[in-house]
């Protein structure tokens, strides 16, 4: 046998009949089967008796040992008795004696060291229930890895375990918490170890805890992917761990007995890879080293998947390693990151951390960031279980799917993408014939918490063709759900329904099913009771639950004719309950669409639809279920899957309904605004103070009307401003002041005044207003700015930004904030996505410019090129594809160092592109940023000029781009000008507005242009001679747009995107 081999123990239970025999010293228990014949198995070590521990077994002893050694282990505890005090006492007894293990070694070697351990009940293949949370019940499996030690558990809370008492405490807590139905329970252990020298070692301690007659077991050693969680289970079999398997048999069932013992012999023939060393500083060393393998790699391969695939790893390896190192270099302070499938690292191991002396209160919830820690909150529950008995709202929404084909079995379709097999397993999965009523769990408990006082929602996609929309079962459900609450008898508590129904397409309201017939712009309305409204729309109200039927039988019947595709039903229903000392709020909101494309669209946040009418169901407080009916499989319905089973986002905790309560906080929040704003000054700070006190003692004197006259008052709902309405973005210029202060004895004559900035002359002091007030110490000082962060998540999201910097000394601001762009959008876009770049030099007389990535460029007369996507560029300058983060800073060093010497200006322009798996579409989306030095006259030109003469500043200023400008200076100067000036530019700047801010999806321009070109052809037709020969050019430029953008759709991975040079 390998030294590599799982070890198994064998447990001879006391009660232990005639027809077993226990050999401890020849490690054999035989055993007489029923047919007289006799059985021999062989083990690592045999122990009889249950009390089995770290003082009477070799193997347990070697796990410890290897855990102190920083390897990574894992134990298999196989229990068939209904007590488990084989698992509970060798789960304990190993974890206890690795605390003391560690605990010795602190005080005998200084060797710090940090537990942290997490625990599940895993009842099926693709599900677990958190055992350290109180009340939890089943979600869908997570899982994150770290390349050190492995596969864990995501969204589970974790307990830090400091001495023998608390492992006892929590073995003790969690595992008596797990069900008696359950066949799997896992505990996860992660172990960071500090030496005093430079060795850090980070391992896992797994337990695999099997429960049952020996059947699970026999589907463990098989890796039965039906009813085992494999990417689990898979580091323990065959993996990289050294591994022994404790497993205890009664000995009185012949049956059972055979089978646990025989799934033990299989399991000490199963051969893992060598133990997984946690030493920190070798696997940095190894990362090094794949990372100039993955360089050398990428420098040899061509253009295509075998390139694309050297650059997700480069990627992946670059960000290992700075987490590595940082790791290593701060140990004691840094929790070792777990990396969730296709996304960033996560802080905290994905858990959510308790306190060995907390136990049970969360203080910590990591999630995925990039590299910083989310603040403290606490832990928010997943999906739960899709049953009427369930209590309570849930935070993930519900997947439901109703279809007329034969039910999927365990509620798991399959389906096919880009020809991959994807397997989307729903909460719940009904099978109706025709237009029939049928029964849901999930409507069950939608009903429950809607009484309850929360929120909820059914978002769907009806995909049954032909059939009525008065039949499509979302609209069934939506009957069956108020029908029932009104319904429900309670002594003391009236109820009242207020309906609201719209037919919208995009952000127009087509009709106004309980009003007028006249289409409206979309405004939406927010309460912060119920959610959202269609502002404006008539409301219908009932009281009878007899009257609900007739109520949606009418407005159905007007939608009915205006359904042509791309229209959808919004309905909301407030739910208005009555009782003696309170009034309790809450809604039903329900968007019946013909497929899932307005809440991919909606998640995407493209502006063709309103942000806020779905961030109520996806974000708010409200439980949320999404159902797709269908009736057989086809492109349009895997498409609709394929989203459906994309949808996870979190929405808040629902804080219920009672205004009475509601209007308890809102008093203190009333009464702690008025005190913040009698320390604020003039600012625009105070304006915003302001204005948000005036909103909240409007709600507050809304909800006491409410309470005075719960039986003639309605729940209050605001119109949002359209600003907010346009996804929350303001495309309002910022200003942004960067003040440097040198350490030369110097007076100051420029201050921050919290709202801008001032200058100090010898004749007064000049107010200059500003966005936002940056200052440092010296010019080695690190800058953040918020609007700076602001631009790059934007452009990583779709969106054209731009970010324009002027310097009183040579680029010594716009220089650290290029850089921190390039950083930050390297690290945020995704794998598959493409960067390019372009890099010019630009006279300050704006005549001339200079191609820097074109080796030997020489400063050519400037003519511009553009995009309609992205915005306009310097003509004939190259747009190259971003290889590496580390050459694309030297390339941005290398010409910023050539426009120092030249004394000119330094442009660039990134351009991003991605395809969108959800709908295919490809999103082009620019950041151009200007480093102008102390040429301001650039800015004070273009901001004089009209919007179409602003040559490269087109976009930037008046374009549909979000932008800022960053204006450094020293807080202390002689040349008092040089800041007046600044100021000037500051205030001709500030609060300008650009243009309409929009997406640069390819899609929705292909659409746009291919409208305009047909108009353009009608026009050419009908107009006269003269004008003819223009209109024939411009349907042509038309057409060779509109070809290219077709074929970056078709193909657009390694396609340069396309700028058209301006005629002159």
């Amino acid at each position: 046998m390998s030294n590599n081999n799982i070890r198994t123990v064998l447990v001879v239970g006391k009660t232990v009949g005639e027809r077993v025999r226990a050999d401890e010293v020849g490690k054999t228990v035989s055993m007489r089967c029923s047919d007289g014949k006799t059985v021999r198995y062989e083990a690592d070590e045999v122990v009889c008796g249950d009390n089995v521990s770290v003082e009477t077994s070799v193997q347990l002893r070697t796990i410890v040992r290897q855990v102190e050694l920083g390897h990574n282990s894992a134990l298999i505890v196989a229990d068939s008795t209904a007590q488990q005090t084989i698992s509970e006492g060798v789960t304990s007894s190993v974890m206890r004696s690795v605390m003391a293990v560690l605990r010795k070694n602190e005080r005998e070697k200084g060797t710090k060291y940090e537990v942290f351990a997490t625990a599940a009940e895993v009842p099926t293949a693709t599900t677990a229930r958190d055992l350290s949370s109180e009340g939890s019940a089943a979600r869908p499996i997570r899982c994150g890895s770290n390349p050190m030690f492995g596969v864990c558990l995501m969204d589970m809370q974790e307990r830090t375990l400091r001495s023998e008492d608390d492992a006892g405490l929590f073995v003790r807590e969690t595992l008596r918490k797990s069900s008696k139905a359950s066949v799997l329970d896992i505990v996860h252990v992660t172990v960071k170890q500090v030496g005093r020298g430079a060795d850090v070692y980070v391992s896992a301690l797994v337990f695999l805890l099997v429960k049952g007659q020996g059947e699970y077991l026999r589907r463990l050693v098989a890796m039965d992917e039906g009813v085992v969680p494999t990417v689990l289970t898979k580091g323990v079999l065959g993996g990289n761990s050294c591994v022994a398997a404790v497993v205890g048999f009664s000995g009185n069932d012949v049956a059972v007995d055979t089978s646990i013992l025989g799934s033990t012999a299989k399991l000490r023939e199963i051969r893992n890879a060598p133990p997984r060393s946690g030493n920190l500083s070798r696997f940095v060393e190894f990362v090094t080293g794949q990372l100039s393998d993955c360089k050398a790699a990428l420098e040899r391969s061509k253009d295509g998947p075998e390139r694309d695939r050297h650059e997700r790893m480069l990627r992946k390896l670059e960000v290992m390693l700075a987490d590595g190192k940082k790791l290593l270099s701060d140990p004691e302070g840094t929790r070792p990151r777990v990396y969730a499938p296709n996304k960033g690292p996560v802080v905290d191991g994905g858990a959510v951390k308790v306190g060995a002396a907390e136990k049970s209160e969360s203080v910590k919830k990591g999630g995925p960031t990039n590299g910083t820690a989310s603040a403290a909150s606490p832990p928010k529950p997943k999906a739960e279980e899709a049953a009427p008995g369930a209590a309570g709202p849930w935070e993930t929404p519900l997947k439901l799917v109703v279809t007329e084909g034969p039910k999927p079995p365990d509620n798991t379709i399959e389906i096919e993408v880009d020809g991959e097999k994807k397997v989307h397993r729903v909460d719940e999965c009904i099978q109706r014939s025709g237009s029939r009523p049928v029964s849901s769990l999930v409507v069950q408990r939608m009903k429950e918490v809607l009484e309850k006082g929360c929120n909820v929602s059914l978002l769907s996609a009806e995909m049954v063709p032909g059939l009525a929309v008065d039949k499509h079962v979302t609209w069934n459900f939506a009957q069956e759900i108020l029908r029932d609450t009104l319904n429900k008898k309670k002594d003391g508590v009236t109820r009242e329904l207020a309906l609201y129904m719209s037919v919208l397409k995009g952000k127009q309201v087509v009709i106004d099913l309980f009003g007028g017939s006249e289409k409206l712009q979309l405004t939406i309305a927010k309460s912060p009771l119920f959610g959202v409204v269609v502002h404006g729309t008539s409301a219908k109200f009932v009281k009878d639950p007899t009257e609900v039927a007739p109520v949606f039988e009418t407005a159905l019947k007007r939608a009915k004719e205006l359904l042509m595709g791309e229209e959808y039903i919004v309905c909301t229903a407030v739910l208005k309950q009555i009782t003696g000392t309170d009034v309790i709020v809450s809604s039903l909101f329900v968007v019946s669409a013909s497929d899932m494309q307005p809440y991919i669209d909606a998640i995407e946040k493209k502006p063709t639809h309103s942000q806020t009418l779905f961030a109520h169901p996806f974000l708010g407080p409200c439980s949320t279920a999404m159902l797709v009916s269908y009736q057989a499989m086809n492109d349009r319905v895997v498409k609709a899957l394929n989203a459906h089973r994309k949808m996870a986002l979190e929405n808040s905790k629902a804080p219920g309904g009672s205004v009475r309560q509601f209007v308890g906080v809102m008093e203190r929040s009333v009464a702690s605004a008025e005190e913040s704003l009698k320390k604020l000054g003039d600012s625009k700070e105070r304006v915003h103070q302001e204005r948000s006190l005036q909103d909240k003692k409007q709600a507050l004197q809304d909800a006491k009307r409410l309470l005075e006259n719960p039986n003639e008052a309605q729940p209050a709902a605001y119109a949002v401003p359209q600003a907010q309405e346009c996804g929350g973005i303001d495309p309002t210029v910022r200003v942004v002041v960067i003040l440097t202060e040198k350490r030369d004895g110097k007076k100051r004559c420029i201050m921050d005044k919290g709202s801008g900035f001032a200058v100090r002359t010898p004749a007064e002091e000049a107010d200059f207003p500003a966005d936002e007030v940056v200052k440092r110490l010296g010019q080695a000082a690190t800058i953040r700015s918020s609007s700076v962060d602001f631009l790059i998540d934007h452009f990583v999201r779709g969106y054209n930004v731009a970010l324009l910097t002027a310097d009183g000394e040579g680029f010594s601001t716009g220089l650290p904030l290029l850089e921190h762009s390039a950083r930050s959008v390297l690290g945020k876009i995704a794998p598959s996505s493409e960067l390019f770049v372009m890099l010019a030099s630009i006279k300050t007389d704006r005549a001339s410019a200079k191609d820097l990535l074109h080796e030997g460029a020489t400063y050519e007369p400037l003519q511009h090129a553009s995009s309609p996507l992205f915005g306009p560029c310097v003509a004939d300058a190259k747009l190259e594809r971003i290889k590496t983060s580390d050459s694309l800073l030297r390339s941005l060093n290398d010409a910023v160092k050539v426009c120092e010497a030249d004394k000119t200006m330094f442009f660039s322009l990134f351009v991003h592109k991605e395809r969108r798996a959800s709908d295919g579409d490809v999103v082009l989306s620019s950041f151009l940023i200007l480093l102008a030095g102390d040429n301001i006259d650039v800015y004070k030109s273009a901001l004089e000029k009209r919007q179409k003469e602003r040559g490269l500043l087109q976009y930037a200023l008046g374009g549909p781009c979000l932008t800022a400008f960053t204006l450094g200076l020293t807080t202390a100067t002689t040349d008092i000008d040089k800041p007046l000036a600044f100021g000037k530019l500051a205030k001709d700047a500030h609060g300008s507005r650009n243009g309409t801010i929009r997406t640069g999806g390819v899609r929705r321009f292909v659409a746009f242009s291919t409208k305009a070109l047909e108009q353009l052809r009608a026009l050419q037709k009908k107009a006269p001679e003269s004008d003819r020969k223009r209109l024939m050019e411009n349907a042509t430029n038309v057409e060779r747009v509109l070809a290219d953008s077709e074929e970056l759709l078709r193909n657009p991975c390694d396609r340069v995107p396309r700028a058209y040079k301006h005629e002159v």
